[in-house]
């Protein structure tokens, strides 16, 4: 269980607050009518990470028509204009088209999101339940059933997913949170929630580190009175290699009892799919890129190490024994579950499962 604090939080999040405007405006297009920016808008670098929620949730359906003159003058349904030398086709990965890897996390605060879900987990790396505009956005008896199927539609996209918003609020004064506080970051972690979130409290609080050790505590505990996973969960429609070699690998660390399950990752997706079938073992992100070392700590059970960049399977059982040997993390005889890309350093090429004993080198 990952814990965050409003001053320590490394990655962009992006308001799913836009979502509803901009589906107004793709629903506008559609009937034939242009949807224009304003004029104070021209010549706006919508490239810039904090405009790239623009084209977050444009959703793609029916091709729109409209001039490409000027800087978006135009939004359809499945492109968005930039510039007239310049169009973004939705259907292509937004990622590969502005040539970043930057992790995005959608803020949901809309009553939107509710019929929208779906469509949001499958663009965004992370979705965070932000309760507090939540609350003034839908009835308040409604936020905890949203929050508990954000949770368990995130498990099944396999999307980290972030319960923030007043978790130990009485603590920004005082030195010990109320019992319902307590059972409240218990219950987001029953539920599945891969990380929990401070933010007054660490903000402006008067016992920024005591709350810390207190939401650690809460989860340590809570975390141990989990039951074990039983019966997988429902798989999604999307169901490729990847998916297949993290649920084996799960399994298979459970039936040889492993002490580890090994994941070498070039941008940390190997570990969230491993991640998000919650094995009981722990799980070790082996990976060159500091960037991606710093981002696996949003993953549940999910423990990172760098590591030099190898090329080969032999290569790759040398460092994962000399990484864990060294720290203490295994001893000689201990099993491993190793997976891998072939080719290595792939992205999205998860496809190699190795059972290995180490100190075993035949």
């Amino acid at each position: 269980m990952a814990i965050l604090t409003s001053s320590v939080v490394a990655f962009v999040i992006f308001a799913a607050n836009e979502a509803g405007a901009q589906q107004q405006s793709a629903s506008s297009t559609q009937q034939g009518t242009v949807a224009s920016a304003d004029s104070e808008n021209t010549g706006q670098d919508f490239t810039s990470p904090e405009n790239l929620f623009q084209l977050r949730f444009v959703y793609k359906t029916a091709p729109g028509t409209g001039s490409t003159s000027g800087t978006l003058r135009t939004v359809t349904t499945d492109t968005l204009y930039l510039r007239s030398d310049y169009t973004v086709d939705l259907g292509s990965p937004w990622k590969a088209v502005f040539r970043t890897d930057l992790p995005v996390v959608a803020k949901l605060e809309r009553a939107e999101i509710v019929a929208n879900l779906p469509g949001i987990l499958a663009e965004v790396d992370g979705v965070m339940v932000a309760r507090g505009d939540l609350g003034v956005e839908v009835p308040l008896e409604d936020v905890p059933l949203i929050q508990k199927d954000v949770i368990r539609q995130a498990r099944l996209g396999k999307v980290p997913v972030i319960v923030a918003t007043q978790m130990l609020e009485s603590m920004v004064d005082h030195v010990r949170p109320t019992r319902a506080e307590v059972t409240d970051v218990a219950t987001a972690i029953f539920d599945g929630a891969d990380a929990t979130m401070l933010s007054a409290e660490t903000a402006v609080g008067r016992h920024p580190a005591e709350t810390v050790q207190m939401m650690a505590r809460i989860a340590e505990r809570a975390e141990q009175a989990m039951p074990a996973a039983g019966q997988p969960r429902p798989r999604p429609e999307a169901y490729g290699f990847p998916e297949a070699v993290a649920e084996a690998a799960c399994q298979a660390a459970r039936l040889l009892h492993a002490k580890a399950i090994v994941a070498f990752t070039q941008s940390g997706f190997t570990a969230r799919l491993i991640s998000q079938d919650r094995p009981d073992v722990p799980i070790v992100a082996l990976t060159p890129f500091p960037e991606v070392q710093r981002r696996l700590g949003l993953f549940w059970g999910v423990s990172s190490r760098l590591v030099r960049k190898v090329e080969t399977t032999d290569e790759m059982i040398e460092e994962v024994e000399a990484t864990l040997l060294g720290d203490g993390t295994v001893r000689n005889d201990d099993v491993l579950v190793i997976i891998s890309g072939a080719p290595m350093w792939v992205t999205g090429t998860t496809n190699l499962v190795k059972f290995h004993r180490v100190g075993d080198r035949r």
